[in-house]
């Protein structure tokens, strides 16, 4: 895969791990987005941040199995740490994990999802998603 210095550019580095860009984060002019990196939207990313403060709840390799204006749904690896004894010090557990992205709304000129369902071992957490820096 040929990658341009722009789309180079664009790689995260949140987690500590360089992410390859697809071209599936590439959204076709007016699909909805999601804020999957604290401030970055992107159409049908691969990973998630769910806490951008300190990055200890994500979602890694997020397939999707629709992907609608209003609605979208997908699965992949929770991660978050234990925070026992302390969040330095806890362990990072994974869960396969169902999402569910909802509540899309037009900031800043884009259509973005605002909130996030994820299930995983028998719980169902919702997450406001961020919009600003959009």
């Amino acid at each position: 895969m040929n990658l341009t210095p722009l789309a180079l550019a664009s790689v995260s580095l949140a987690t500590g791990a360089a992410l390859i860009a697809s071209p599936a984060s590439a959204a076709p002019a007016g699909h909805t987005r999601v804020v999957s990196s604290c401030t970055t939207a992107k159409y049908k990313p691969s990973s998630y941040i769910l806490t951008c403060a300190d990055a200890n709840t994500q979602i890694r390799h997020a397939t999707y199995s629709s992907w609608s204006p209003k609605h979208a749904e997908g699965i992949g690896s929770y991660v978050y740490n234990t925070c026992l004894p302390s969040c330095a010090a806890g362990t990072f557990k994974h869960h396969p994990v169902s999402f569910t992205l909802y509540r899309a709304r037009t900031v800043s000129g884009k259509k973005l999802f605002t909130r996030m369902s994820v299930s995983y071992a028998g719980l169902t957490e919702v997450f406001q998603l961020p919009t600003s820096g959009v």
